[in-house]
């Protein structure tokens, strides 16, 4: 027994397939290096760890996270808070 689905390509399924296949082909021939790759994570990192800990209480900016992540030592900032953020990369 075949399976014989029963559908019509439209002219709006068409121009979407069309839409895929192009940006598939974009992202296919790019070409990502290895720094920009490992940037991204970084700033992934950065922003993940911030929020996270932001959200169980600290008073970290972004910026201050970033530093801090970066292997900065920053005297203004409050020790509890730069301990659960390097705890936090940690984990």
């Amino acid at each position: 027994m075949n399976f014989e689905p029963k559908y019509t390509i439209t002219n709006s399924i068409l121009q979407s397939l069309m839409q895929i296949a192009s940006a598939k082909g974009f992202l296919d021939a790019a070409i990502l290096s290895d720094e920009w790759i490992s940037e991204m994570q970084n700033r992934a990192l950065v922003l993940e760890a911030h929020h996270t800990t932001h959200i169980e209480g600290t008073e970290l900016t972004l910026d201050q996270s970033k530093r801090l992540l970066d292997g900065e030592t920053l005297k203004t900032a409050d020790p509890d808070d730069t301990k659960e953020l390097r705890n936090y990369r940690e984990a």
